[in-house]
């Protein structure tokens, strides 16, 4: 990306750029710390070993319901061209001036010194699975026709670290840069929903810890890949007035 580009696109979206004019963002440090060793970056070929091995780990995917089990490494290839894709298409509207976009083009975790990939988050629109049959299909459309900048827009949040990265406070940290230091400022998102299975109660103290708030509870139906039968799961809710 030519550097002309870089100081428009930092002001309006916090991201910083590499030597090379690779986008990243800062993970802000944790409450108990001056400084943090980690920041979001895009995804690259090389992490792609690390990416299976983790979503195949058996302390990670039991309480990952949104990619496929067993993870296999065209499943990695797959995903690594979607989000080469979108981070391509998201820059090059930042280039062109034009701040709307959907996804988020930094969405890899990785350690800042050795570039050592740590783990990924994401946005999407919410997809409503705490619904049913046509109740869930309406919603969702009516979600995905709104504009982005709608204030009644609903998205959400979805994420994993490598279980060497785990328990060090950096889902939380991860967490709270992007909806402050992104989802607020760039896509200028009001709500966003999400859910933690409750045999997970790790995943929902991320989110509490970062706003969100328990509005009841819903059953899943798991894939027979991962075991089939019925979840349940807390729905959790964000709202960017409760931070006003």
């Amino acid at each position: 990306m030519p550097t002309v580009y870089h100081s428009t696109i930092t002001d309006h979206t916090n991201l910083l750029f590499t030597p090379a004019s690779s986008p990243f963002l800062p993970i802000r440090p944790s409450r108990s710390s001056a400084h943090s060793p980690y920041q979001l970056t895009p995804l690259l070929a090389a992490d792609l070993p690390h990416l299976v091995a983790t979503l195949n780990d058996a302390s990670v995917w039991p309480n990952f319901v949104g990619s496929p089990y067993p993870y296999q490494d065209s499943d990695a290839r797959k995903w690594l061209a979607l989000k080469e894709k979108e981070t391509r298409e998201i820059m090059a509207k930042f280039q062109k001036g034009e701040w709307d976009v959907e996804g988020c083009p930094v969405a890899t975790i990785r350690e800042t010194a050795t570039g050592a990939w740590a783990g990924a988050i994401g946005v999407d629109r919410w997809g409503y699975p705490n619904l049913e049959g046509e109740e869930r299909r309406a919603a969702k459309a009516a979600n995905d026709a709104r504009a982005l900048g709608d204030p009644d827009l609903v998205w959400t949040v979805g994420y994993y670290l490598s279980p060497n990265s785990s328990s060090k406070g950096l889902m939380t940290s991860t967490l709270r840069t992007l909806i402050v230091d992104y989802l607020i400022p760039v896509l200028h998102i009001r709500n966003l929903r999400s859910s933690a299975l409750t045999h997970n109660p790790a995943s929902r103290r991320v989110q509490e810890k970062c706003g969100f708030r328990e509005i009841g509870k819903f059953n899943r139906v798991m894939d027979q890949g991962r075991g089939g039968g019925v979840v349940e799961e807390w729905l959790m809710e964000w709202k960017a007035e409760w931070m006003e």
